[in-house]
Formats: structure tokens, sequence, C-alpha cells
């Protein structure tokens, strides 16, 4: 998966499972203590997350941080920054 791919798969789990806990975004910004926009631009693959900015939003959503990653795969791009 590319940068933009992971980017794309992590924004639909976010989705996902703020649309399965009931949550706007308003909501899940108040939970995770992020501007409703933060969430909108990780939903949207606009914003890379960073790892704080993950642990927040599996916080506000009552998740673990497994369940935003779930389905990421990183091994073609370890590939090639491995290769000798």
């Amino acid at each position: 998966m590319t940068d933009r791919e992971l980017c794309r798969r992590f924004g639909e789990n976010l989705r996902r499972c703020r649309e399965g806990a009931g949550l706007s975004l308003d909501g899940l910004g108040d939970r995770a203590n992020l501007h409703r926009s933060e969430i909108e631009k990780l939903e949207n693959a606009k914003r890379e997350p960073r790892l704080g900015t993950i642990i927040k939003v599996a916080t506000g959503l009552r998740v673990s941080p497994c369940h935003l990653l779930e389905g990421l795969d990183a091994s073609p791009i370890l590939q090639e920054t491995h290769r000798v």
C-alpha cells in the first residue's frame, strides 16, 4: 500500500468506527479533544494521522487503536525501504 492508500484505509476505519458509535464529527471531536475539521480531514485522507492523534481518536471512540489500523499493510513500503 502507498502512503495515500494507508491514509484512505485509516479514514475508512475511522468513519466506520465513529458512525458505529453513533457519534457526529463534533461529538467525537469533543471526546477526543480534537477539532471536528481535524477528524474530517483524517476521514477523507486529507491528513496523515500522527501516533498521538490515533491514540486520542481511539480513546474518544472507546476502542483499541488496532480498530483504526485494521487492514493497513505497509509491507511493500518496508520492502522498498530495506532493499540493499
